[in-house]
Order: structure tokens, then C-alpha cells, then sequence
């Protein structure tokens, strides 16, 4: 299986709105405990944006785009949602 490593542009207003919303929200949930589910819906919300604003795989559907966008989200997120778990409890 070959892997193609080209992806279509996104504007750069959406991607400095996206890593804008990847910090701030994640890390207050994390202080006040609200819960996981809230961080997972909020990264697959951060995937259909992303979809949206036209970042795509080429040569895949939207589907897997949102898929994969949802999991790199989710993996950005988990952490700074520990650190402000951290942060809480100091």
C-alpha cells in the first residue's frame, strides 16, 4: 500500500482558528473536571471544521478525513486536558 503525503490547502485564517480552539477550551474543561465525552465531541467538532474548510486526504473520502482529523484532534487535546487537570489540583 503506497501513501500519499499531499493534502488539499485550507485557508490560514481556519487553521489559526483551529489550533486557537485546540488550546483554550481543552485545558478548561480540564481545570473545572468536566468530563472526557465533552473533549471528544469538541475534537470531533475541531475535525469537521477542519473537513469543512476544505483539508481533506486526496483520494479518500470525507469520512476517513474526519476520522483522521478526529483522532490527530483528540490526540492533541487529551494532554493539555491532563495539564489542566494538573493545574486544578495545585
Amino acid at each position: 500500500m503506497r501513501f500519499n503525503l499531499k493534502a488539499s490547502g485550507m485557508p490560514k485564517f481556519a487553521l489559526a482558528l483551529i489550533l486557537f480552539a485546540n488550546f483554550g477550551p481543552p485545558i478548561y474543561w480540564g481545570s473545572t473536571g468536566a468530563s472526557m465525552s465533552a473533549l471528544l465531541a469538541w475534537s470531533a467538532g475541531i475535525a469537521a471544521f477542519a473537513v469543512v474548510m476544505g483539508w481533506r486526504h486526496i483520494g479518500k473520502g470525507i469520512v476517513v478525513s474526519v476520522w483522521t482529523g478526529m483522532c490527530l484532534a483528540a490526540a492533541a487535546n487529551v494532554p493539555i486536558y491532563v495539564l489542566g487537570r494538573f493545574l486544578a489540583t495545585l
